[in-house]
């Protein structure tokens, strides 16, 4: 029964749903073995576009569960569908019934073959019936059909009227009944019984993809349907657990798979696709609610060049349920690798911050308070690690969320330190994450001098940083500088004078390492002389 709160009626619909919808052009049906749970075959590659940084798979099912969701709510991916099932053909045009298909399919991307590559298949038509039964739907598909209503008020004592159904609008019935009289029902409350007389087609009880395929001779054959769908995507989940010097770690890495195509993927063999894609996708797409979470343990993907982008294949079959979040291990778990512990201090990450509490309201460089003022900052703490085989890595990382744990001395226990998010991370280059902000390392930054030529268009800038070490040992701290964010519309730039040693890796970083002793602190200065076109 549902109810119709607005008018307060209830109603409950009586048919004789001989099936979901009726053969197309009175062709035959292909027989068999159409059912996906019989299918030879069902494979999934799903592509993500997400931010790996701002998306969160679990908040996103929530919210659409509790109906909190605003805006464009897709799930940021999509993937390709190779669905391969049995069907016994007759001579000439069959409609073949693919059931269970995503409810987010993009039929414009259909494509149908024989498994065998015989070209003695054509597809003739194509249809996807996306028109889902519900009583609204049900009830406008037997306007101008005969129907039987029976009523029961909220006193009690029932009515029945039969007729011919004019209209079905937001709960009104309007009927003509055999003596030619024309009834409205619905204006008071109660509840309805309608009888309907038989299944008046065009509605399904599933998204379903139905073909019209020519066929030379009486035959079974496998055929398989591919196509796109949305609301599928997948993020990359990193685990760094770092041993007790901070020198060396383990990883390991899942992928968090999300389906909210629409339908469900039994026994699939699933692949992923890590690469900036380009798709032209339609701005608006509907989502399903519900949530499921679980992992699968005991699989495994293995990776390989695929085009311009990296291809993870799993070595066996997973389910992939409607509404659900599953994770399986990605990538082998790798351990025993050496890494590097740094401190950098950002002078325009900690600006930024500044202006952002107050000081300028995010007005830039050259507001008055930091002109005349010292900008503070915290330091930041990193991880490098040489993604390299010589450092039993050398493997393609996906961009993904990174999680760093540090066992407890006392207990054993695997604390959680920060968290970053990476991009994606071909071998043989150096993986730097930041984990958080130092406590007992703290720098100040103020610019000391400028001078400025505009007929020359020259500018020169001197600044101070003073960097304090309140740790028990001494550090090595990295000053991060990007000299053309303040001036870019000047040429190249210089160091004219710096205390300490520095190196300028390309035209938008300058990097200056600072030793700095125990319980110590240091003061560097350096001009940057900007030289104009």
């Amino acid at each position: 029964m549902r109810q119709r709160t607005a008018l307060g009626v209830g109603f409950t619909l009586l048919a004789g749903l001989a099936g979901c919808a009726a053969d197309m052009n009175g062709l035959p049906r292909a027989s068999g073995l159409g059912p996906r749970e019989k299918a030879p075959g069902l494979s999934l590659t799903i592509y993500s576009s997400a931010d790996p940084g701002t998306f969160d798979p679990l908040a996103q099912l929530r919210m659409e569960q509790q109906g909190t969701m605003f805006g464009d709510s897709r799930v940021p991916g999509y993937g390709v569908v190779r669905d391969t099932r049995m069907f016994k053909l007759q001579p000439g045009p069959n409609a073949l019934t693919f059931t269970d298909v995503a409810s987010g399919i993009d039929p414009t991307t259909v494509s149908f073959r024989a498994m065998d590559g015989a070209a003695d298949l054509s597809v003739l038509e194509q249809n996807f019936r996306f028109d889902l039964f519900s009583s609204d739907k049900l009830l406008k598909k037997y306007v101008g059909k005969p129907v039987t209503v029976t009523t029961e008020g909220k006193a009690g004592g029932k009515s029945t009227v039969s007729g011919t159904l004019l209209a079905s609008n937001t709960g009104d019935l309007i009927l003509r009944a055999s003596d030619g009289t024309v009834q409205i029902l619905g204006k008071g409350e109660g509840h309805w019984q309608i009888g309907l007389a038989s299944d008046a087609g065009g509605l399904s009880t599933k998204p379903t993809l139905e073909l019209v395929v020519q066929a030379s001779k009486a035959e079974e054959r496998a055929a398989q349907v591919t196509y796109q769908t949305d609301n599928l995507t997948w993020r990359a989940d990193y685990s760094l657990l770092l041993n007790k010097d901070d020198t060396a770690g383990d990883l390991s890495t899942w992928v968090t798979l999300v389906n909210q195509s629409g339908a469900s993927y039994p026994g699939t063999q699933l692949k992923l696709i890590a690469g900036d894609v380009r798709r032209f996708a339609a701005s608006i797409a509907g989502v399903g609610g519900g949530l499921n979470g679980n992992a699968t343990a005991g699989l495994s993907f293995t990776e390989n060049p695929f085009f311009e982008y990296h291809m993870y294949t799993l070595g066996g079959t997973v389910d992939l349920p409607e509404n659900s979040i599953k994770q399986v291990e990605l990538i082998s778990p790798r351990s025993g690798f050496t890494l590097e512990k740094a401190y950098v201090f950002d002078y325009a990450a900690a600006l930024a911050r500044s202006n952002n509490n107050g000081n300028g309201g995010g007005g830039g460089l050259f507001t008055n308070t930091q002109q005349n003022g010292e900008v503070v900052g915290k330091v930041d703490v990193c991880v490098k690690i040489k993604n390299t085989e010589s450092n039993h890595m050398g493997i393609a990382l996906p961009a993904g969320r990174v999680r760093v744990y540090k066992k407890d001395t006392a207990d054993g226990a695997a604390e959680f330190v920060g968290e970053d998010v990476i991009t994606h991370t071909p071998k043989d280059e150096t993986l730097t994450i930041v984990i958080g902000k130092a406590f007992d390392i703290v720098g100040t930054q103020v610019r000391t001098n400028m001078e400025q030529d505009t007929l020359n268009r020259t500018v020169a800038e001197t600044f101070e940083v003073v960097l304090r070490n309140h740790k028990s040992e001494a550090v090595r701290v990295v000053i991060r500088e990007q000299p053309n964010s303040a001036w870019w519309w000047q040429g190249a730039w210089r160091v004219t004078e710096c205390t300490e040693k520095y190196e300028a890796p390309n035209m938008r970083i300058l990097l200056i390492s600072v030793d700095i002793p125990r319980d110590g602190e240091k003061k560097v200065t350096y001009t940057v002389r900007y030289d104009g076109k």
